[in-house]
């Protein structure tokens, strides 16, 4: 759908740096508060862990198509340059939208590094280096604007919730954040053909009976070879899907499983530690797109199978949100179905009957 940005009322939701399950929360708040207000939503994820315009994965349902709003997965720079001629609540953000977008790219620009100081070096350096968008103004006041925004937002921080009704044309929603609510959000959507196509390829090749486990292990540590090893005797002589963030855990899985068939759908790759949500700024786009459609192929397989196992965080430790939503989706094939685009999934018949799940404590 395309944005309209002649339209007064408009809610412009930009997930804050965060993964698929957060950035679900954000657009599910966004919507809500669009209803309500009677708002066009735009949603931008191209500084979230998408890293990428979100219609490129999901695209309206043709039940949200007709409701009262209207919805966009794809907003480009020409079309924030145009918000930013409006009033715009937060007042911080009047006239420079933008600068939600550059921020966030510039401190990824040095999030690899090991330490908060060599962080903080990085980002100071590269204030005045890192380029504009060509819509943008590049002028030396407009740089200053730029790191006085930067100096103030520290401060006052990225949470712009919307709650309450607002006069101004065009409301910026700039936050993350995680919940249940992405299973919400789910609804209002369905896979784009290139993401139907892989799920579906994928779903072929784990069959019809096989369980999974999820474990994150970069940003959220986890004792993943205790974990492993208690689910071992539960899992003898099944086929078990394995998704994981880090290289070594599907290793650990296939040693210490030896009396399952373990498998994989997609290809892990070593992040050095770090969340993939947090590494899309520096890959191409074609990466990016291949590691997204990645993400939701686990999602939904992970979700497909029959026993669905997570680890639980180490104590003052969130747990996974990618987790949460893959066990939110499981035992729920309607709506995977809505996903994927298929009114009955006769290549891939789930256990909706007899799926459990559970998560694991993973020890210290």
């Amino acid at each position: 759908m395309t944005v309209e940005t002649d339209q007064l009322r408009i809610l412009l939701c930009i997930p804050y740096w965060c993964g698929l399950n957060d950035v679900l929360v954000q657009i599910w708040k966004s919507y809500k508060y669009a209803m309500h207000a009677n708002r066009q939503l735009l949603i931008d994820t191209r500084v979230s862990g998408f890293w990428d315009d979100f219609d490129n994965y999901f695209v309206p349902t043709d039940a949200t198509l007709a409701g009262p709003i209207r919805i966009a997965g794809r907003v480009s720079d020409h079309e924030i340059k145009q918000l930013n001629q409006r009033s715009t609540y937060p007042a911080a953000r009047q006239g420079q939208i933008e600068f939600c977008h550059r921020e966030i790219q510039l401190r990824c620009a040095g999030d690899h590094l090991p330490s908060r100081r060599q962080r903080a070096v990085a980002f100071a350096t590269n204030l005045f280096q890192l380029p504009p968008s060509q819509e943008f103004t590049n002028t030396f006041t407009r740089r200053i604007q730029f790191i006085a925004d930067v100096a103030l937002h520290r401060l006052r921080s990225h949470d712009y919730g919307c709650t309450l009704p607002r006069n101004e044309e065009v409301v910026v929603h700039h936050r993350a954040g995680g919940g249940q609510e992405s299973f919400d959000a789910l609804k209002l959507f369905t896979f784009t053909e290139p993401v139907r196509s892989a799920v579906r390829q994928a779903l072929s090749k784990c069959g019809d009976d096989y369980d999974a486990i999820h474990i994150r292990n970069t940003d959220i540590r986890t004792d993943y070879r205790a974990f492993l090893s208690q689910a071992a005797p539960r899992l003898s002589g099944r086929r078990v899907l394995v998704c994981s963030d880090d290289l070594a855990v599907i290793r650990a899985a296939k040693e210490i499983l030896e009396a399952s068939q373990v498998f994989t759908v997609t290809t892990t790759e070593d992040s050095g530690g770090q969340p993939l949500h947090k590494l899309g700024v520096s890959r191409d786009g074609k990466e990016r797109r291949r590691l997204n459609i990645n993400m939701l192929i686990d999602l939904i397989c992970l979700a497909s199978s029959r026993e669905l196992l997570t680890t639980a965080s180490r104590p003052q430790c969130c747990n996974s949100g990618f987790s949460g939503l893959a066990k939110l989706l499981h035992g729920h094939p309607n709506l995977i179905n809505q996903l994927i685009g298929a009114d009955s999934r006769l290549e891939h018949q789930p256990y909706s009957q007899q799926r459990s799940h559970s998560a694991l404590s993973s020890g210290n």
